[in-house]
C-alpha cells in the first residue's frame, strides 16, 4: 500500500511540475484572447518630481492613488514565450505639497503651514509585448515593458490661482504671503507659470514582472498578481505647481516650483472573465 501511494504521489508531482512554454490553463495550437479586469494602489512617488526650490519652504510628498482598468492577452496561434498584453485603465493620481513659510524671510507677523492638494484624473491605453517564464502546466512569471499613453481628464481646467493670508498681529489685518499657480497640461521643465491646456496627454514608459497562474478552483479562468514601475517620458505635457512668496509690502521674494514626472509604483490583481 505504501509504495502503491509513493508511486501515485511521484505520478502526481511529475504531471503537476511539468513545464510548459506558455502560461496559458489550456494549449491550443490557435489565437486566443484573454479579457481580464485588472486594479490595485499606485504609490505616487512624488518627491521624485523636477522640483527646482529656491527656498526651503516647500517639501513634495508621496501619495497613494489607484488604477481600474481592463487587459487583453493576445496569444498567437503557436506556442511562443512572447505575446502582447494591451489594456486600458482609469488611473487617479493625487498630489500633495507641504508650505511651511516663515516669518523670517517674509517679514509677516506669522508663520504659514498649510498643505497645497490637487488631483489628476486620467484614462490610459497600455501596450506591452510580455516574455513569460513557465513554472507549471498553470502557472507563471510574466515579465513585460512598455509604453502607456496617459490622457487627462476632471484636471485642473487650465490653472488654478490661491492666495494663501497670514494674520499681521502687528496691524491686525491678514497679509497675502503666498500665491500659487496650479496646472495640467504645461509644458515639462518650464519655470514660467502654467498655460492654458484644455488636454494633457503623456507618453509614458512602464515595466512589470507578475505572476500568473490558472488555478484549479477557477476553472479555466487566469489570476495574475504584480508589480509595476513607471514614469513620463521627458518632452511632455505634465502637472506644475508654482509657488510665489510674497512680503509684507506684496513684492515676490522667492519662486518655488514643481513639475511631475509621473513616477509611480503600484500593485495589481486582475482576474480574467
Amino acid at each position: 500500500m505504501k509504495r502503491i501511494l509513493i508511486l501515485l504521489l511521484l505520478i502526481f508531482i511529475s504531471i503537476t511540475t511539468q513545464a510548459q512554454p506558455l502560461s496559458m490553463p489550456v494549449l491550443k495550437n490557435k489565437s486566443s484572447i484573454y479579457i481580464l479586469l485588472t486594479g490595485g494602489p499606485v504609490v505616487n512617488l512624488n518627491n521624485k518630481d523636477d522640483v527646482q526650490p529656491t527656498t526651503s519652504f516647500l517639501k513634495v510628498n508621496n501619495t497613494t492613488g489607484y488604477k481600474v482598468g481592463v487587459d487583453m492577452l493576445l496569444v498567437p496561434r503557436r506556442t511562443k514565450p512572447v505575446f502582447l498584453n494591451i489594456g486600458l485603465e482609469y488611473r487617479h493620481t493625487p498630489h500633495r505639497y507641504t508650505l511651511q513659510y516663515g516669518t523670517a524671510a517674509s517679514g509677516l507677523g506669522s508663520d504659514l503651514s498649510r498643505d497645497i492638494k490637487f488631483k489628476v484624473h486620467s484614462v490610459a491605453l497600455r501596450l506591452a509585448p510580455v516574455y513569460t517564464i513557465p513554472l507549471t502546466g498553470s502557472s507563471n512569471i510574466d515579465i513585460s515593458a512598455g509604453v502607456m499613453f496617459d490622457a487627462a481628464v476632471l484636471a485642473n481646467k487650465a490653472y488654478t490661482e490661491e492666495g494663501l493670508y497670514v494674520r499681521d498681529y502687528a496691524t491686525g489685518y491678514d497679509q497675502l504671503a503666498v500665491f500659487r499657480f496650479t496646472g495640467h497640461g504645461t509644458d515639462n521643465d518650464t519655470r514660467s507659470l502654467p498655460r492654458s491646456a484644455d488636454l494633457g496627454l503623456n507618453f509614458m514608459y512602464f515595466g512589470s514582472v507578475s505572476y500568473r497562474v490558472a488555478p484549479p478552483f477557477m476553472g479555466k479562468r487566469l489570476l495574475r498578481i504584480g508589480a509595476e514601475y513607471g514614469n513620463i517620458a521627458k518632452g511632455n505635457r505634465v502637472s506644475q505647481t508654482t509657488v510665489l512668496y510674497m512680503d509684507k509690502n506684496r513684492n515676490t521674494v522667492a519662486r518655488d516650483w514643481v513639475s511631475d514626472k509621473g513616477t509611480y509604483i503600484s500593485l495589481f490583481l486582475g482576474v480574467s472573465i
